[in-house]
């Protein structure tokens, strides 16, 4: 878990949600430009990540500024590596468990 939203928004009347894959952690640099720029992506409320490792989720929230939430699901048997799915949230993330 890690908090990097400088400012918890106010709520206008709508949410905006986006959900990226993020294939085994690879090419954060561009996700991170995409997200943070492309006009259909940038300034969600809430981002789902999947395929993500935990150096690479807190350098995205860290760029990114929001919350975040991440669980590995997986060893991945080549690379050796926790991978799992991830939540930045503009929003305080205020209870979390892996089920």
């Amino acid at each position: 878990m890690g908090q990097f939203a400088e400012v918890t928004p106010e709520f206008d009347g709508q949410f905006k949600v986006v959900t990226y894959n993020i294939k085994l952690g690879k090419k954060l640099e561009q996700a991170i430009y995409e997200l943070g720029q492309e006009e259909g992506l940038r300034d969600a409320d809430v981002i789902f990540l999947q395929e993500m490792d935990s150096e690479g989720v807190h350098s995205m929230a860290q760029h990114l500024h929001y919350d975040y939430i991440y669980y590995p699901a997986a060893l991945h048997s080549t690379h050796d590596k926790g991978f799992g799915n991830a939540v930045l949230s503009k929003w305080p993330i205020k209870e979390h468990q892996k089920v």
